[in-house]
């Protein structure tokens, strides 16, 4: 467009852009669900707590208890204990 009254010694340019977006894939990563409520059972809740324990006792050190090891941790004691 030569005739734009831009101010500039350039030209302005225009354009039609069609873009064609697909689904991203996300992966086998699938979101574990737990049965929580079997915690309102004492025997369930104290061995959650006690496999939280010693699983914790582990990662002594503050160098190894990160983030990355909590969600871990808290991740495989759910699947050991809380699975539907």
């Amino acid at each position: 467009m030569r005739h734009a009254d831009i101010g500039s010694d350039r030209g302005l340019l225009v354009t039609k852009v069609t873009l064609k977006f697909r689904k991203a894939k996300t992966g086998d990563i699938k979101n574990q669900r737990y049965d929580v409520v079997k915690l309102k059972d004492p025997k369930v809740k104290e061995e959650f707590r006690l496999t939280l324990r010693n699983r914790f006792s582990i990662l002594e050190d503050d160098a190894a208890l990160t983030i990355e090891g909590f969600n871990r941790v808290m991740k495989e004691t759910g699947e050991e204990v809380l699975v539907f």
